[in-house]
């Protein structure tokens, strides 16, 4: 139960990620448990929509405060509770102390405490994105799962597939935060940097779903390659976004005519989509045709097009 809890707060969690909004008050009393024991985040006075000056910062604070509750699920307790003075406590966590888990967490697995310890490194470059932590997380119950119902445990081959899976979704996450960036400070072809952050956006929450539902290994396994080479046009969407998003980088790259642009968002739009079509799992596939729109798409790319023709380059 404890992991199944922890697992729908990281999922909760990222699906704020997704939508661009800080929770900013992760703690036990905004936690809510349904009739059927699913975990709720609640009170949202204090979220904020996130900005490009702070993701770094209110991301380190999300993760941290996780790692508190998930050390508070496991030990069932509050965190030097043995020490009364706010200054005392404050002074252990600068001087990087941190709670051990106790003899009574020994039922929960070890990559969920290391997960918590590591949400709570005194260094923030050190701790876990939220991705991640819901992969861990996920991982940590479908291991528990098998093995309370038929005592399989995973071989080297399969954690090894599991390993890449989680390299994936991870890079995929690392690209979208990095489109983000740029379309939020791009000046110009606003709106089909935006297009095309939005199919970014669709294929992380697709894959994410698979995760959710336990269908990401079939997808995996059968699919590797190719979405290995949706990674690649990834990367490609990425590129062409921070070249095309600020006059400066118009100016040096090949995009200073404005048909050159269309050339390429047309070509990175039919790349992508041939990764999809090669994808073998409906679901996966309907998902993503469902929330991608190409008459929009066309509609944006007309308007920066008429844009930029107005700009002397």
């Amino acid at each position: 139960l404890k992991l199944r809890i922890s697992l729908d707060i990281a999922r909760g969690l990222n699906f704020l990620r997704t939508v661009e909004i800080f929770h900013r008050d992760i703690r036990a009393e905004n936690v809510l448990i349904t009739n059927n024991n699913t975990a709720k985040l609640t009170n949202f006075k204090l979220s904020r929509s996130y900005k490009a000056d702070t993701l770094n910062q209110n991301h380190n604070l999300e993760q941290i405060r996780f790692g508190i509750l998930l050390w508070e699920i496991s030990e069932e307790k509050t965190p030097y509770e043995n020490h009364d003075d706010f200054v005392e406590i404050t002074k252990l966590v600068l001087d990087k102390y941190r709670e051990p888990f106790s003899e009574n967490s020994q039922k929960m697995p070890d990559e969920f405490k290391n997960l918590a310890l590591d949400a709570v490194d005194h260094n923030p470059e050190s701790r876990p994105k939220l991705t991640t932590m819901f992969i861990v997380l996920s991982d940590c119950l479908e291991s528990f799962d098998s093995h309370t119902s038929s005592s399989k445990y995973m071989t080297h081959a399969e954690a090894a597939k599991k390993h890449e899976m989680i390299g994936l979704i991870t890079e995929i996450r690392d690209l979208l935060d990095k489109i983000g960036e740029t379309v939020q400070a791009a000046e110009h072809n606003k709106r089909i940097c935006k297009a095309l952050k939005q199919r970014v956006y669709v294929v992380y929450l697709a894959i994410l779903d698979l995760k959710v539902h336990g269908d990401d290994k079939e997808c995996f396994n059968e699919n590797r390659q190719y979405l290995q080479n949706l990674v690649d046009v990834i990367k490609k969407i990425r590129e062409f976004v921070a070249d095309i998003s600020q006059m400066t980088t118009l100016l040096k790259s090949n995009y200073n005519q404005p048909k050159n642009i269309e050339k390429t968002f047309k070509e990175l739009c039919k790349e992508f989509d041939n990764c999809i079509i090669c994808i073998d799992l409906s679901k996966f596939n309907t998902t993503i045709k469902n929330e991608i729109h190409p008459e929009e798409e066309a509609e944006a790319l007309k308007s920066d097009q008429d844009e930029l023709n107005n700009v002397s380059l």
